[in-house]
């Protein structure tokens, strides 16, 4: 058995028990910190990893639109000239 002063729950007299209590408590409640810490960081970085999707999302369906905007254009345009040579070839 260990007659050591910092073994919590033994004491060699006077306030060394409550000492160590106190900094048993200190030492929980740093890792509590620590721990708390740690999950407050993995929770932000899950966040901007998600905001992120989110934004290489928008930026495809950006693209998108703009691909289908083209092809329509390009179609009144097609049918535009169409109608033109047709009703040309008519007068």
């Amino acid at each position: 058995m260990d007659h050591s002063p910092w073994v919590m729950g033994q004491s060699t007299g006077g306030s060394d028990g409550s000492r160590v209590t106190e900094c048993d408590i200190r030492r929980q409640l740093w890792l509590c910190t620590l721990s708390s810490a740690g999950i407050m960081v993995t929770a932000k970085q899950q966040n901007e990893f998600r905001i992120q999707l989110q934004k290489k999302a928008c930026r495809r369906a950006e693209k998108r639109v703009e691909v289908l905007e083209d092809d329509v254009s390009w179609k009144e345009v097609r049918s535009l000239y169409i109608c033109y040579t047709h009703c040309v070839d008519n007068i």
